[in-house]
């Protein structure tokens, strides 16, 4: 949980501690960053955040959106992420060096309407049938932890509003524990495809247009002294105008 908090909530200078000069600032900033991808939508009105975690990017897409849903298979992280609608704060434990940790207390922005989210629990790979239609759709760091990622991808394209996007952000890091490799949307072998080539491909049959790729850096503390870089493929996949949906 401490992780969670930290990684969506924490201000710039208590995660990482240090200049521009010494650490890869670019990679802060990760839940506002995927939020600001949203707004390649038409519409301003629905958004969904599927793996919402705690509400980072929840809580930042309502500074846009009129209503936003949180979505994830976690109750403890479904309760932290409401608490933090009730209360505006959160605290957090930081490590600092072997047993030292460092006990702080956060506040979300005041200017973000917390009253236009709501979560819930929920599967990304079995949404509820009546959950509706949305401007965005945000999957952001997800896609590689589902057991069936495909299946996922296929009801996502449904939820998305002509004129909206879906914003898919992944590292594409696959591995068995978490998805068999046959179901793998690429690099199950030397031969294999590239997920963002089958994502290509599959978004373009189901009528979405690539609008914007970018790469997307994050970090994960371990302690003040150590810290996790990734870089996800950040990709925003936008529905014709055209298209109707029964």
């Amino acid at each position: 949980m401490n992780e969670y908090l930290q990684f969506h909530f924490a201000p710039s200078l208590h995660f990482v501690p240090y200049a521009a000069d010494v650490a890869p600032v670019s990679a802060l900033g990760f839940p506002r960053r995927c939020a600001a991808l949203g707004l390649l939508a038409e519409g301003r009105t629905r958004a969904l955040d599927i793996g919402c975690a705690v509400g980072g990017m929840s809580f930042e897409m309502a500074r846009d959106f009129d209503e936003v849903l949180g979505v994830d298979i976690s109750h403890h992280l479904i309760e932290a992420a409401q608490h933090m609608k009730q209360t505006g704060m959160c605290s957090y434990t930081l490590s600092v060096e072997g047993n030292i940790k460092e006990k702080r207390k956060t506040q979300l922005d005041p200017l973000i309407l917390r009253s236009r989210c709501s979560f819930e629990l929920g599967d990304a790979c079995f949404l509820r049938l009546d959950i509706g239609t949305f401007d965005v759709v945000l999957a952001a760091n997800i896609l590689d932890r589902l057991p069936e990622p495909r299946h996922f991808i296929e009801r996502c394209t449904q939820l998305v509003n002509p004129g909206g996007v879906f914003v898919l952000i992944s590292p594409y890091s696959w591995m068995p524990e978490y998805t068999r490799q046959e179901k793998w949307l690429g690099g199950a072998d030397s031969n294999s495809s590239t997920t963002f080539e089958f994502l290509m491909s599959f978004m373009c049959s189901h009528g979405f247009q690539l609008v914007k790729r970018i790469e997307m850096p994050y970090l994960m503390r371990d302690h003040s002294r150590k810290f996790q870089w990734g870089c996800s493929d950040g990709t925003v996949w936008k529905l014709d105008e055209d298209t109707k949906r029964e």
